[in-house]
């Protein structure tokens, strides 16, 4: 049986909380102690404190890991072209690490360098980026969006001279029995909602908003 027993208020414990450094998202973790019990835990986004301790193997990739080298590294650019020859001279242009930012980045990062500019990205998501989204939301959104909303505010306090926000109309079918494959409608027009929050025409920063229907194919 679980049942503790009728004398667990007389029971020695502590309650203690800390910030866990795991991730950028630096979740407050409560722990909670009784006496002659393992410690219990609550307060993760993720839940890996709420878990109990199991071992891990020795040999197990880290898949996650795994996948961000491949986002971000994989592709290797050409020399700049265009006649420009060092990094000052390259057009820097800004890309949120937002929606479907981690679907299609090597996409925009391929596209970019090759025409010889310099991409430049958002911070991982962290607490300042969240509460900055979440202060300067004008409407009731999903969490990502409003996401987007404070990745977008701390980017264009860059030094840059394109910020680039595509409307993404639809990707590419995965089956070809399917009729359509659009995007979320928050994801489609969040170029334009996020001006109603972010003040992009004060930051000297072109905007560039193409609408991108990946359906279509090349």
């Amino acid at each position: 049986s679980r049942f503790k027993g009728f004398d667990l208020t007389q029971r020695n414990y502590a309650i203690e909380s800390f910030e866990c450094e795991h991730c950028s998202n630096r979740c407050e973790i409560n722990k909670v102690t009784v006496a002659g019990e393992s410690p219990r835990h609550y307060g993760s986004r993720c839940g890996k404190w709420e878990e109990e301790a199991k071992p891990i193997p020795a040999d197990l990739p880290d898949l996650f890991a795994e996948r961000e080298e491949m986002l971000l590294h994989e592709y290797c650019p050409p020399s700049p072209t265009n006649g420009l020859t060092n990094d000052k001279e390259r057009p820097r242009v800004g890309i949120p690490r937002m929606l479907l930012f981690y679907e299609l980045f090597p996409l925009w990062k391929a596209f970019f360098e090759d025409l010889g500019f310099e991409v430049v990205l958002s911070e991982r998501t962290n607490k300042r980026i969240i509460h900055c989204g979440c202060e300067a939301a004008v409407a009731e959104t999903c969490f990502p969006i409003k996401l987007g909303i404070g990745h977008v505010s701390r980017l264009t306090k860059r030094k840059l001279d394109y910020l680039f926000l595509p409307s993404i109309i639809n990707l590419p079918k995965r089956d070809q029995s399917l009729t359509d494959s659009f995007v979320c409608p928050y994801v489609q027009s969040f170029p334009y909602t996020v001006k109603s929050s972010v003040e992009l025409s004060n930051n000297g920063v072109k905007l560039l908003e193409p609408k991108i229907h990946l359906e279509r194919g090349e």
